[in-house]
């Protein structure tokens, strides 16, 4: 009976344990990435929008070529997210780590 319930706890916290890793390496970087775009491309949006209305540009257009500062920000913002992974002494990313994993277990009730 007992290592009927260390096994499901092992399984629980392997479960939790992978989806950290996706959590750290994809999906906080590629949140943050669509943030880093939103931003260039609003910025950029709005600087032509007010060019437009001052009249310094007669006709307002977005081409692709307009869309590679909002992709520079994606790259730019999701790769330093990434490498935050990296950068963390081991005490601080186990600690980052342990404080997830105790929001996560609140979440779905796994145990610690």
């Amino acid at each position: 009976m007992i290592d009927i319930i260390t096994t499901e706890l092992k399984r629980s916290n392997d479960k939790t344990n992978s989806f950290l890793f996706l959590l750290n390496f994809f999906i906080l970087p590629i949140r943050a990435g669509l943030f880093g775009f939103i931003v260039f491309f609003l910025f950029l949006l709005i600087t032509k929008l007010l060019g437009y209305l001052l009249g310094n540009v007669h006709q307002f257009s977005l081409n692709f070529s307009d869309l590679i500062l909002p992709i520079l920000g994606f790259l730019l913002i999701s790769t330093i997210k990434f490498l935050e992974n990296f950068k963390s002494e081991p005490s601080k990313l186990n600690h980052r780590l342990s404080k997830r994993k105790s929001a996560l277990s609140r979440f779905f009730n796994y145990p610690h």
